[in-house]
């Protein structure tokens, strides 16, 4: 049982790290293109980003 619980637990850490990455991608993405017209959209999908990676 033990080992059951392991894989399930790594399953969620690789699910976990998988999310990360692409919030991380949206950061990075929505950071290089903050000067556009619609700045605060684009500062609001930051700040939901940075808060999902950070929990």
């Amino acid at each position: 049982m033990a080992k059951t619980l392991s894989l399930d637990n790594d399953q969620y850490r690789q699910l976990f790290i998988e999310e990360a990455k692409e919030h991380i991608d949206t950061l990075t993405k929505s950071m290089l293109i903050l000067d556009v017209p619609n700045v605060y959209v684009r500062i609001n999908q930051v700040q939901r980003c940075n808060h999902r990676v950070s929990r």
